[in-house]
C-alpha cells in the first residue's frame, strides 16, 4: 500500500480500538501479496454473555455469530426494511439482533427458503452494539456502512461453527414455528402492532417511575377538561397520583387515598 494519510482513530464508530487509522487519497496504489503467517479471515467475536451485561464499547464495531434463535419482527413491504430476530451463541446465551435495509431482506429472503430441520448460522461483521434500556437489555445491529452478514455455507469454516452449535436447544422448536408466529404478526392490524408486547402503564405508575433510565411504555386514557394556563394547558388532578379531580378549588380526598387542599396542575 503506497501514498496512504494516518489520522488518529476518532470515528464515530471504529473498526478496531488502534490509536491511528490509514486513509486512503486519490494517489493510493494497492499491490496483493500472499504472507502465510497471515490468514485471509480472521474474526475475533463478541460473546455475548458481554454485550448483555453492558461489556463494550458503544463506538466500537464487533464481528458476531450465532445460530437463529427466534424471529421477533418483519418490515420488508414498506420502504425502510427492517428485521428483528434474537441470535444465540454457542454458549447459549441470546441477545437481539436488528437488521436494515439490505442486510434485512438477504436475512429474510435465506430464512423464507431454509430448510426447517436444520439451525440458520448468521456471522454478522462491524456490528453495532446498543445499551440496553430500562428492563430491556443490550442489542445489535449492522451498521449502515461496512458490514457484511454471511449465512451457512457463506461462513469460513462454516462445518466448524455448525458442530458447535449442534447441542443448541432453541426457544422455537423449529423454523416453520418461527414463520408461523411471523406469519401471526404480519397479520395484526395497525392498532395491534402498536401494542404489540407494549408495556402499559398508567398515568400514576408513570408519575411513580424513579428510575433515572429511560423506558418505552404506553398508557390509554380519554381527554380531560384541560384549562389554558399562560405557558401551557393542564387540568386539575391529585398531587399523587395525577388522577383528574371532578372538584375544583375545594379540598378532597382521592380515589388513591390521598387527602388534597385543592387540585395540583398537571
Amino acid at each position: 500500500m503506497h501514498n496512504f494519510n494516518v489520522f488518529h482513530n476518532d470515528l464515530q464508530f471504529k473498526a478496531c480500538n488502534h490509536a491511528y487509522r490509514l486513509q486512503f487519497t486519490v494517489g493510493t496504489t494497492l499491490r496483493e501479496k500472499e504472507f502465510a503467517d497471515i490468514p485471509k479471515f480472521e474474526y475475533a467475536f463478541k460473546k455475548f454473555s458481554e454485550i448483555l451485561v453492558g461489556d463494550f464499547h458503544a463506538d466500537l464495531l464487533v464481528d458476531i455469530i450465532g445460530v437463529v434463535d427466534q424471529m421477533v419482527f418483519s418490515q420488508t413491504q414498506a420502504s425502510l426494511k427492517k428485521i428483528i430476530f434474537n441470535i444465540r451463541d454457542s454458549s447459549g446465551d441470546v441477545i437481539t439482533c436488528t437488521l436494515w435495509e439490505s442486510h434485512a431482506m438477504k436475512f429474510f429472503n435465506c430464512y423464507n427458503n431454509f430448510t426447517v430441520s436444520e439451525l440458520m448460522i448468521v456471522l454478522l461483521t462491524h456490528a453495532r452494539d446498543k445499551e440496553g434500556q430500562g428492563k430491556y437489555p443490550s442489542t445489535v445491529s449492522n451498521s449502515w456502512c461496512g458490514s457484511k452478514i454471511l449465512i451457512d455455507d457463506e461462513i469460513p469454516d462454516y462445518q466448524k461453527y455448525k458442530d458447535s452449535f449442534a447441542t443448541l436447544t432453541l426457544s422455537c422448536d423449529s423454523l416453520s414455528q418461527g414463520n408461523n408466529e411471523l406469519s401471526q404478526y404480519s397479520n395484526l392490524s395497525d392498532d395491534d402492532r402498536f401494542f404489540y408486547k407494549a408495556e402499559v402503564k398508567s398515568f400514576s405508575e408513570i408519575a411513580a417511575l424513579t428510575s433515572a433510565k429511560e423506558i418505552t411504555c404506553v398508557t390509554i386514557g380519554t381527554t380531560a377538561m384541560f384549562i389554558v394556563g399562560k405557558q401551557r394547558e393542564y387540568y386539575g388532578g391529585c398531587s399523587k397520583c395525577t388522577k383528574k379531580a371532578d372538584l375544583k378549588d375545594v379540598s378532597f380526598t382521592c380515589k388513591c387515598g390521598t387527602y388534597n387542599l385543592s387540585s395540583t396542575p398537571s
